[in-house]
């Protein structure tokens, strides 16, 4: 486990992410925040949404080139599925998980193990809806607050 968790601060340490959503949500602003009647509106945008671009290709150049080191990402694909469907198609194994409000309950399906068998069906996580709101609160805190202060670690 030890080597996980250096595995990934040396990963956060060598610029490839340290935390992708906030990095690009500040681009996404950023670009909503130009002057749209700025003369070089277009250009700014353009560089903009290159920066966004280039810290996705490194996220999948990493996964696809350095096979020594195990990485796990989660991401969300509402906000960014076209680009993070181009991670997805680098990556060894991929399982995707849903959830459903009323009752709160998670779901996981296996869509791909790189020369395994597996199960594709659907399940159910066992898991109640009374941790699972604890998880998220948790998932929110460190999103908001941990992950920020470990990036500039």
């Amino acid at each position: 486990m030890k080597n996980y968790v250096t595995n990934f601060k040396s990963f956060i340490n060598e610029g490839v992410v340290t935390d992708m959503r906030t990095q690009i949500e500040s681009l996404e602003k950023q670009i909503l925040d130009l002057p749209k009647e700025d003369e070089q509106y277009s250009l700014k945008k353009a560089g903009l949404k290159k920066q966004i671009s280039q810290i996705l290709d490194k996220i999948k150049e990493t996964i696809t080139a350095n096979k020594t080191k195990t990485y796990i990402f989660s991401v969300s694909t509402s906000a960014k599925a076209e680009e993070i469907s181009k991670i997805e198609e680098a990556a060894d194994n991929l399982l995707i998980s849903r959830a459903e409000k009323e009752p709160f309950r998670l779901f996981m399906k296996v869509l791909r193990i790189k020369g395994r068998q597996y199960d594709s069906n659907e399940v159910l996580v066992p898991i109640s809806p009374k941790m699972l709101n604890h998880i998220k609160k948790i998932a929110d805190h460190s999103r908001s607050i941990v992950i920020p202060a470990i990036s500039k670690i």
